[in-house]
């Protein structure tokens, strides 16, 4: 079980704007240099990887936000594990994908 599949929303608050999508973007590069696989979505990310990269990818964002002078930062985390198999999130996708194919 040492893999996971998350899905995380962060939310700056104290911004002087109610638009956050530079600050989305910021997260977006710290997940870019992580070197995990993740897919961002219109209210969040999706990302696998080891509880500990996970963990360690967004309190990293949460650093990237604050040191941009962000007074607070809120993240809600998702998170999945199987023990039965291996699961990532283009896994998921194709199994759907399949499911909605195989009903029309």
């Amino acid at each position: 079980m040492d893999r996971v599949v998350a899905d995380f929303t962060v939310i700056p608050i104290g911004t002087q704007s109610a638009c956050i999508s530079e600050h989305i973007a910021e997260c977006q590069k710290v997940l870019k240099a992580s070197g995990l696989t993740y897919h961002l979505h219109s209210c969040g990310t999706n990302i696998e990887g080891t509880w500990e990269e996970v963990t360690k990818v967004i309190k990293e964002c949460h650093k990237v936000l604050h040191d941009k002078g962000i007074p607070r930062v809120h993240t809600n985390l998702s998170i999945g594990t199987r023990i039965d198999k291996q699961s990532s999130i283009d896994q998921k996708m194709k199994s759907i994908e399949e499911k909605m194919n195989n009903n029309s």
